[in-house]
């Protein structure tokens, strides 16, 4: 083909395209993270500078005061908030389940709109081995991924994504334990002397005898000040939000309309009812997690509405317009809140299931009155014991009043019964590698 029309078949091109109509969509990055309980953030009751990138992004956006998780664990709880579904309908009970086939999570309604997708995971168990679909993306990884490399990950995938709406999910690991923060950082956040003082040694408190964890019990080794491990726990969770603020700073850079929702999988106890530096029960520390949205010509609005992470996947389908295919989907759209109108569903849902893994417990919550009940009968931590609790009298949940109030622990039992039902779920571990496995106990998540 000579020369003169060559360039001017590429002239042409490039006028067509000039031409074509931008797809203006609205893109949407949706950040995780792990194990950050809602008071780790500065702008829900942390020190002040804690999370400088999130209270920033909470002021000028959604800022839901009183969200809570679907699950006290990671893949449970990513399944509900990817998907609407609590954890008994979809069947994500533990970490050795993968995502069961009929279940339509958010990357495959973008995926079906047309959306460019992409997932980085910073923790191999929800990674592509438990089976996400309608990612075009999603790297294969072996360990976790700090909150660096992940955000390397996505601004590289960012930069190559150009004139195509996108769905990027990132996920954060940093803040869960064992808090190891950069020298620097953990001076910055402690002070002290962790192994000063008369007290006794954190390791010898009787939930490690219940639940022996190596790898914990190394960490904190002769540590006697309580105030140490919360300390590098905030410095973790300060470390992940500089790495979110680089992320954001790329999105915002970019020539898009984009929405940002950020959440967390579950929450973390450090040291309350004698819970240390895991998310074991269905206690406030383990449930309630911070939830942010912020999506272009929003005005900044501060809700004290009980909402749940169920919320997440109907409310970003319907910022998007794209198709959530689950029936019966538990979470409620947040959209007309965000459009600063009523949203009488909220104030029609009254009761909340919150559930263990392997259904060893579950919690039920209606107005200020939370039931957590066992179902296992061998959970050294659990117990058997059902608890209630008045929340708006004890939000520290230290006052029991089940033997006070039969009648309401009746009332609230009722309301769980298909997970009483359901009963506890075996640990079936025929499609987890070995690696897998060992990296799953050394976090503590199994028990031999």
């Amino acid at each position: 083909m000579p020369r003169a029309r060559r360039t001017a078949l590429w002239i042409a091109l490039a006028a067509t395209l000039a031409c074509a109509p931008r797809d203006d969509r609205l893109s949407v990055v949706l950040v995780t993270l792990d194990t950050t309980r809602a008071d780790a953030l500065s702008c829900l009751g942390a020190p002040p500078g804690t999370t400088p990138h999130l209270d920033a992004l909470a002021a000028r956006g959604a800022l839901f005061r009183e969200a809570r998780s679907d699950s006290n664990v990671t893949n449970p709880s990513h399944a509900s908030l990817m998907s609407g579904l609590r954890a008994l309908d979809h069947g994500v009970l533990n970490h050795l389940t993968p995502l069961p086939a009929g279940v339509d999570t958010l990357p495959e309604a973008f995926a079906r709109a047309g959306y460019a997708t992409a997932g980085f995971a910073s923790s191999r168990h929800v990674g592509p081995e438990f089976g996400w679909r309608g990612f075009d993306v999603i790297p294969n990884m072996r360990g976790d991924r700090t909150a660096r490399e992940t955000t390397d990950l996505a601004l590289d995938w960012l930069a190559d994504v150009r004139g195509r709406p996108f769905f990027v999910w990132v996920h954060y690991w940093d803040p869960h334990m064992q808090y190891e923060p950069e020298p620097a950082l953990a001076k910055r956040f402690y002070s002290g002397e962790r192994t000063a003082g008369s007290g006794p040694r954190i390791a010898d408190a009787p939930y490690f005898r219940l639940l022996p964890r190596d790898g914990v019990l190394a960490w904190l080794g002769d540590t006697r000040d309580p105030a140490w491990a919360p300390a590098m726990y905030r410095a973790e969770v300060h470390a992940t939000d500089a790495e979110l603020g680089r992320l954001l700073d790329a999105v915002a850079a970019r020539d898009e309309r984009v929405a940002v929702v950020v959440t967390a999988d579950h929450g973390e106890a450090l040291g309350e009812h004698e819970i240390y530096y895991a998310h074991t029960g269905l206690y406030e520390p383990q449930l309630r997690v911070p939830l942010v949205v912020q999506v272009p010509g929003q005005a900044p609005l501060r809700s004290d509405a009980l909402v749940s992470t169920l919320d997440v996947a109907p409310t970003v389908a319907e910022l998007a317009g794209v198709e959530l295919r689950n029936p019966s989907v538990a979470g409620i759209s947040l959209v007309r809140l965000l459009r600063g109108e009523p949203e009488p569903r909220l104030a029609e849902r009254t009761t909340f299931v919150y559930q263990n893994a392997h259904n060893f417990a579950v919690a039920v919550r209606r107005g200020d009155w939370k039931l957590i009940l066992p179902i296992a009968s061998d959970h050294p931590v659990i117990g058997t014991k059902p608890r209630l609790f008045d929340l708006a009298q004890d939000p520290g949940e230290l006052r029991d009043l089940a033997d006070a109030e039969p009648a309401r622990v009746a009332e609230l039992r009722q309301l769980a019964e298909p997970w009483l039902a359901r009963g506890p779920i075996e640990r079936e571990t025929k499609h987890v590698t070995p690696e897998a496995l060992e990296q799953l106990r050394a976090l503590g998540y199994l028990r031999d």
